[in-house]
Formats: structure tokens, C-alpha cells, sequence
């Protein structure tokens, strides 16, 4: 096949959003482990884009389950290495599934282009374990540099990013040779979007983002803690909110159990807003950050949930970012 043909490997919808924002993209295929990304995928693009192709692999949990795949997927691997991509899209450039996708597709870091993967993307994470995990990965696979010192933007051997974030001059101390600044582009497409997607609500609504504390979390406070803060929330805003949530959420039974109405949803929130959402709370994470950096036109309530790591860190970022935009359109709860 022609080297002219490109491949996007999804692990968010979002992934695809900023990949397609590159005018150079061309057509391409798309790995996703995800039957909702693919088919959202499918509904919402259309140009240049051959195939979708859905696999078995984990990119986020559990490494070793990537050892146990089908004959059938095996085969669809092999295929897809020996069509010899020109360049590959993703969101990671380190890490056990780096590792993976070195192993079974060849990837080299001179045809990586880096896609924004969220706040993390602002901070500069060091790699927990770097040696041992750096040794043990070349044993695994032969493949090397499958972990870098800092994650994300900051892996030097990364050249080539796409990113809504070029305005935060100091959001990466490493510097790549090119740098596509999509962030223009994107918010209209998002705007676009509103008006477009189907409702979700006939009346003016709001949507409460569950934080990691749920997701990592049996505890039942956390559950009481939302019960309330969404009270909270119908009573000073006089609409209804549902709660979205995430497939790994322990507690989506309880939800709706205490009459909490659910989103079940893979797909990132900035794509699936309609124009009957005025109301989102949320904590320090990436919806938060993209909102007041692309100024969403949506009335945002932040809550102080501690976050899996480097959560004063994330503060400082959002921080920032209201204060460069002069953003107002928040309130802090508890």
C-alpha cells in the first residue's frame, strides 16, 4: 500500500477530534479498543477516512491482558503492521502500552504525531521507577526508549504534537520541532457540535462530571458527598442535572438507586454537549481546563475533590488559565 496512508490510534474520541484538525492527515485508519468510539467515529466522519478497526488492548490498567488475544485479532495485527503506516496519531509516547504498540506495530518516535491527552499534558510528570521500568520493557519486547524520564509532551524524543494548549507558553520545558496549534479550529468545531447533537434534555439541564474519587473508590461517602452536592446544585440553578460517569465507576448501581439519573458514556464530554446544557460542575481536571481556556459558553461549579496525583499542581494550571482569560463564569463549591 502507499505510504501516504496515515493511522490514528484512539484510546478517546477525543483523540480522533485532534487528529482530524490536521490538514496534512490525508486518509487514514483508526485503531480503537472502544465499539462507542468507533461507532461515533463512523456517525460523525466521513473524509478520508478507509477503515475502523476495534482491538482487544488496555492502555491504562492492566498490561499482561495484552498477552491474551484471539487467533483472529492476532491476524488483524499482523495486518496492520505490515501495511507500514507513513505516520501514526496518539495520545501516549510512553509506558507499558508504548511498549505494546512498539511490539505490534513497529512504531518508530521519527512518525509519531503527539495528540493532547489532557491537563496532564500542563505538568511535567516524572516516570515512577523509570530504570526498572525502562530494563524491563526492553526484555519484554527488544524494544527500547519504551518509557521516557517524563511523560507525555515532555519525552524528548517526541518532535512532531497537536495541541489546543499552545497558549500556555510554559506548558512543556521540551521544545519539539512543530508544533500545530488546533485550538481556534477546535472550539468551532465544538460550538458547531452544540447545535447539532441530538438533546439530551427538552429544558435547560446541567451535568455533574464524577470525579476519580469514584471511579478508585468504594467509599460510600463519596456517594453522600454527591447526593448532596447535587442538591446542592438543582436548588440554586432550578434545572435538572444528571451525573456522568465512567464505565470503571464502582458506583453506578447506587447512583441509581438514590434517584441520581445517569450518562453512561465513553465519549468526551467537550463532544457530546448540546445547546440545552447551561451548568457543569466539575473538579481541577481536563474538561475544566479546556472549558475556560476555549471560553465554552456554560456556566461551570468546581469542586475540590483531591485527585490521584499532583492535584495542587492541576490548581495552579486552572488557576492561571482564569486568570489569562479573564474568566468569570465559575463558582467554587464544596
Amino acid at each position: 500500500m502507499s505510504l501516504r496512508i496515515n493511522c490514528i490510534i484512539c484510546t478517546t474520541a477525543m483523540n480522533y477530534l485532534y487528529a482530524s484538525l490536521d490538514k496534512n492527515l490525508g486518509q487514514h485508519d483508526v485503531i480503537c479498543s472502544n465499539k462507542d468510539i468507533a461507532f461515533w467515529i463512523k456517525k460523525n466522519y466521513s473524509r478520508g477516512l478507509r477503515d475502523v478497526h476495534i482491538l482487544n488492548f488496555h492502555p491504562k490498567y492492566n498490561y499482561l491482558k495484552n498477552h491474551f488475544f484471539d487467533s483472529s485479532e492476532n491476524l488483524l495485527w499482523k495486518k496492520l503492521k505490515s501495511n507500514k503506516y507513513q505516520n501514526y496519531y496518539l495520545s501516549f509516547c510512553s509506558g507499558w502500552h508504548f511498549n505494546w504498540m512498539q511490539k505490534k506495530l513497529n512504531l518508530k518516535f521519527s512518525q509519531i504525531i503527539l495528540l493532547d491527552d489532557g491537563i496532564g499534558n500542563t505538568l511535567l510528570v516524572p516516570t515512577k521507577f523509570f530504570i526498572l521500568k525502562k530494563i524491563i520493557s526492553f526484555l519484554i519486547s527488544l524494544k527500547i526508549n519504551s518509557f521516557s524520564r517524563y511523560r507525555d509532551f515532555n519525552n524528548p524524543n517526541i518532535e512532531n504534537i497537536i495541541t489546543i494548549y499552545g497558549k500556555l507558553n510554559n506548558f512543556s520545558f521540551h521544545k519539539p520541532k512543530n508544533i500545530i496549534n488546533i485550538s481556534e479550529n477546535f472550539r468551532s468545531k465544538i460550538i458547531d457540535n452544540m447545535q447539532k447533537n441530538n438533546l439530551l434534555f427538552k429544558n435547560k439541564y446541567g451535568i455533574y462530571i464524577a470525579s476519580l474519587q469514584g471511579i478508585y473508590s468504594k467509599d460510600k461517602t463519596v456517594l453522600k458527598k454527591i447526593k448532596k452536592r447535587i442538591n446542592f446544585l438543582e436548588k440554586k440553578t432550578n434545572v435538572k442535572w444528571f451525573i456522568k460517569v465512567k464505565p470503571e465507576d464502582p458506583n453506578i448501581n447506587d447512583y441509581k438507586r438514590n434517584g441520581i439519573p445517569v450518562i453512561f458514556t465513553t465519549i468526551n464530554q467537550e463532544l457530546i454537549l448540546d445547546k440545552n446544557i447551561k451548568y457543569i460542575c466539575s473538579g481541577y481536571d481536563t474538561f475544566t481546563l479546556n472549558s475556560i481556556l476555549l471560553g465554552f459558553n456554560i456556566k461551570l461549579f468546581i469542586y475540590n475533590d483531591r485527585s490521584k496525583q499532583m492535584h495542587d499542581k492541576k490548581i495552579n494550571v486552572i488557576n492561571k488559565v482564569i486568570k489569562m482569560n479573564s474568566f468569570t463564569n465559575f463558582e467554587k463549591i464544596n
